[in-house]
């Protein structure tokens, strides 16, 4: 909160001006008696990952105490996994204070796994809950900009150019981070500022996060499959120099790095990599559940409104879905098909599915954040089921000696996830990609084809970490094996050559990167990478120059003239506009000056 915050209420006060603030909260004790007389209204942030506990509501009780002449709201964010609990909280609170309204918005940067608000609807309502005064907001969608953008006028950006721009400027590169004490593997789009980020010098909190409009961009392949996907001027970090401290066993007893721009590495330089992940225990499934998930990730699918599993006539696997599904109570009908047998699940195993954000389809599959954090007997039950799914394991012939596990996936997200899996149980997974994506003739039908990732482990030491996963006998090779793990080492970090760089098309019209608290390197893409942050980088096109030209608005010594003409942005050119609701509202505020509720 801003140190004056009330000498500036108190102006815009003397100036006739209505005022209303959105917060989360933890600062109002800052207002003073004064400036709380003078506020209209004060919306209070809330969400899934967001404290509500009686700390907290002693807190606000005792500020909006200070304030009886404040419109008083809760606007309730909600995420892929609620918290009906804390929603119910928040909505009797409310009821109790007389606040005016409580929103329940779907989290805008996560439509595709939020549930759906007829659903929490319900059962905040079978609850006995007085709803009266809840307002559903359901969002499917960004909104397009409008040609009339005064949210322009509200709060514009000064760009290091000297120009004004109306608003900050939309990766599918996953990032290793903590949130609300639970591991994640993170798609860096939905990373939020206030996240902690494992990184080379432990947990850093994400303080900023940067985004700039996409361009061609290089997938770097590591010997083993790792990759990662940047910009061509995102900074990498790569071996220097260093100190051999056994040569038989490859670890180093000292190293330095230096940083390269991506467009600058070359095939062979040594890339730093984590060894093993991170571990937590803090969720407790049931060996069920585990199993069902599993199931789900590797032979599922959702229409919308049922789950569906196919299995063929040989698979004895459908019998353990079935006793699964009725250890947790889950309905379910079989139907015979030609090519096997389908079982298709009711509401109750998609509103689970969401839940956990498995994912709707092949290419969205990835492994719930639930499966990171429970105990490694749990992990292996989810990797039994999906093994018997998506797995096939090589028995040893003449030219290869031992045992080989292959998995294999559209998504890529399942992929560096299956990586940080079996990187938690002390295994080492080689990450592979087919290059197909485009379009194909299949059986006389012309249809869309993605590239095919294959997830391998080989060798007796690493299989034998999940041998209860299988449903044969392994043993070990005649031949030692230890291919996975002849590379250069030092505590946690292992440093593999680059074998292939490629230029593609980015995935989303935007590139991101973050700014950490104390350090500038972190781990993400596919195989727990270690890449430094390029700061503002992410938001500049070219180092001279913010954002894009043609969403200059004028010079910043200017910015006087341009509210005295009220000149507005035309949004009219953003694909995106986060602020949709907001502008609708300006605009209805520009005709009438009166207070309305942003709801």
């Amino acid at each position: 909160m801003h140190k004056k915050i009330n000498e500036i209420i108190r102006d815009i006060s003397k100036m006739g001006i209505e005022i209303g603030i959105v917060t989360n909260g933890d600062l109002l004790k800052k207002l003073t008696n004064e400036s709380l007389e003078k506020i209209k209204w004060i919306r209070i942030s809330l969400s899934d990952y967001g404290t509500f506990d009686e700390a907290f509501i002693y807190h606000i009780k005792e500020n909006i105490g200070r304030g009886p002449t404040v419109d008083w709201s809760f606007s309730y964010v909600l995420m892929r996994t609620p918290e009906l609990e804390k929603i119910i909280r928040a909505i009797k609170f409310a009821n109790d204070n007389n606040f005016s309204h409580v929103r329940i918005v779907s989290d805008l940067l996560d439509l595709e796994f939020v549930p759906d608000m007829e659903v929490i609807k319900r059962e905040i309502k079978e609850r006995g809950v007085d709803d009266s005064i809840v307002n559903y907001q359901e969002r499917k969608d960004f909104g397009l900009g409008d040609e009339r953008c005064l949210i322009s006028l509200l709060k514009p950006v000064i760009g290091a150019d000297g120009y004004l721009y109306p608003c900050c400027l939309d990766g599918e590169e996953s990032i290793l981070i903590e949130r609300e004490g639970n591991i994640m593997n993170i798609k860096i789009k939905n990373v939020m500022v206030g996240d902690m980020c494992f990184t080379d010098n432990g947990l850093q909190q994400i303080i900023s996060k940067f985004e700039r409009p996409a361009e061609p961009i290089l997938e770097v392949v590591l010997k083993g499959g790792r990759s990662i996907r940047v910009s061509k001027d995102h900074k990498m970090i790569v071996l220097k120099d260093m100190v051999i401290k056994d040569k038989m066993k490859k670890e180093l007893s000292d190293y330095s790095t230096m940083e390269k721009v991506a467009s600058e590495l070359q095939i062979g330089n040594l890339i730093p990599v984590m060894i093993n992940a991170p571990k937590y225990n803090t969720n407790v499934l049931s060996k069920e559940m585990c199993r069902i998930l599993g199931y789900y990730v590797a032979e599922g699918w959702t229409n919308g409104t049922n789950v569906g599993f196919m299995f063929n006539k040989k698979e004895q696997w459908k019998e353990d879905l079935k006793r699964c599904l009725e250890k947790e109570g889950i309905l379910y009908k079989v139907y015979d098909r030609r090519t096997g047998e389908q079982i298709m699940c009711n509401v109750d195993l998609r509103n689970i599915i969401r839940k956990y954000g498995c994912g709707n389809k092949g290419i969205e599959k990835q492994i719930p954040t639930e499966i990171f954090n429970s105990d490694e007997e749990l992990k292996k039950e989810f990797l039994k089921a999906y093994i018997r799914g998506d797995g096939h394991l090589y028995k040893p012939i003449k030219a290869y000696n031992g045992f080989r596990l292959q998995l294999t996936t559209i998504s890529r997200k399942l992929s560096s996830d299956l990586t940080i899996l079996f990187s938690q149980l002390g295994i080492i997974a080689r990450p592979k990609i087919e290059r197909r994506a485009g379009i194909m003739r299949i059986e006389g039908r012309t249809v869309n084809v993605h590239d095919i990732y294959r997830v391998n482990i080989a060798g007796f030491y690493n299989l034998e970490k999940i041998r209860d996963c299988f449903d044969i006998e392994i043993h070990k090779g005649s031949r030692g094996q230890k291919r996975a793990l002849a590379f250069l080492k030092k505590d946690n970090i292992m440093f593999i050559p680059i074998k292939e760089i490629v230029e593609i098309e980015p995935e989303n019209d935007k590139l991101y990167d973050i700014t950490l608290a104390n350090v500038n390197r972190f781990f993400g893409g596919n195989g727990m990478i270690l890449v430094h942050n390029c700061g503002t980088q992410y938001s500049l096109k070219e180092p001279t120059r913010d954002y894009e030209k043609t969403m200059r608005m004028g010079k910043a010594q200017n910015i006087g003239k341009l509210y005295e003409k009220q000149s507005w942005f035309n949004g009219s050119v953003c694909a995106k506009c986060y602020y949709k609701d907001y502008n609708y509202l300006l605009n209805l505020l520009f005709t009438e000056i009166k207070h309305v509720r942003f709801v």
